[in-house]
């Protein structure tokens, strides 16, 4: 591998990061609009995806890839 496809492997993974803190912040705000935690647990909850997932699947909702939990 070259130290350029390692630069870009870096690259990537720092934006890969950047999305997830990205995501991250809507979940909470899901969270905190949706679900009707408080800003604080939301900010706190060590598995916010987990936590919004789980409303799905309360909610009936299935999500693409996931048709086999059953």
């Amino acid at each position: 591998m070259t130290n350029m496809e390692i630069a870009d492997l870096l690259c990537d993974i720092r934006e890969a990061r950047a999305r997830v803190k990205e995501i991250r912040v809507e979940l909470i705000e899901i969270a905190v609009n949706n679900l009707g935690i408080s800003q604080l647990e939301a900010i706190k909850h060590p598995n916010i995806e987990s936590l919004v997932d789980g409303y799905l699947i309360g909610q009936g909702f299935i999500q693409s890839g996931r048709e086999d939990w059953r």
